[in-house]
């Protein structure tokens, strides 16, 4: 797919916003896959705000637009099975990144999020994040990781492997539904400025309603077999060192 896919004009709005000192940027985009009838919202933001009173504002927007619409002409339309390289962010959807992204200090800049609903009445959801932290972040990852840790003394864990991953799964009744179950998994062996092991949650609320066919399950075998069924793609971490 090349860049004649995207369609500039397909960007639904871009603003920055104005606080008492800084600008903060955010961009909404909409890319469509006609021959699929398929599209999706992408919306960018900076961690970095702009100082207010900076003389290159324009320029500084501009070019993060410009990364933005770099970024979305990376997703291609890719039919499962498939090996090439990249971010599946669900089954037919690719970041076709060739290589993780370092920075001219070698640090790896890697975020990603995916949220996944059933579309039955009851709402169940499933939202996975990915996010690497990058050196000079270590207090940051271990803030992190001691705030799941806290959480350990008012719900119920598990150790549970995830694509691999070492990691923590808690469950806790739903606020709306008996039959409800909300559930958080967090990778506990994350490292940091590693992609292979970039830290990783895993979030979502079950309905067993929702899920007929699994009928027989409770909702803690339901989610525990969810999580189950993710997986690293075959070949998707080619290249990958750290």
């Amino acid at each position: 797919m090349g860049s004649s896919d995207f369609d500039p004009f397909s960007e639904i709005v871009k603003r920055s916003v104005l606080t008492d000192r800084h600008y903060y940027f955010a961009s909404f985009f909409f890319k469509d896959f006609p021959e699929q009838q398929l599209g999706i919202s992408v919306e960018g933001s900076a961690n970095e705000f702009i100082a207010r009173n900076a003389p290159n504002v324009d320029e500084i927007l501009q070019q993060r637009l410009q990364w933005m619409r770099q970024a979305i002409e990376k997703i291609e339309y890719q039919p499962w099975p498939h090996k090439q390289a990249g971010v599946c962010l669900q089954r037919n959807l690719l970041v076709a990144n060739l290589q993780p992204l370092k920075d001219e200090l070698g640090d790896y800049h890697e975020n990603y999020g995916a949220e996944f609903f059933n579309g039955a009445d009851k709402g169940s959801m499933f939202k996975v994040l990915v996010n690497v932290y990058g050196k000079g972040e270590e207090k940051a990852l271990k803030e992190e990781l001691s705030r799941y840790s806290g959480m350990m003394a008012f719900f119920a864990s598990s150790k549970t492997k995830v694509a691999g991953r070492e990691g923590r799964l808690f469950i806790s009744d739903g606020k709306y539904s008996d039959t409800q179950r909300e559930f958080t998994w967090v990778s506990t062996d994350s490292k940091i400025n590693s992609v292979r092991y970039a830290h990783m949650e895993i979030s979502g609320k079950i309905e067993i309603e929702d899920f007929p066919a699994m009928a027989p399950l409770n909702a803690t075998e339901m989610i525990v077999g969810l999580l189950k069924g993710v997986r690293v793609r075959e070949n998707g971490m080619v290249g990958v060192k750290d």
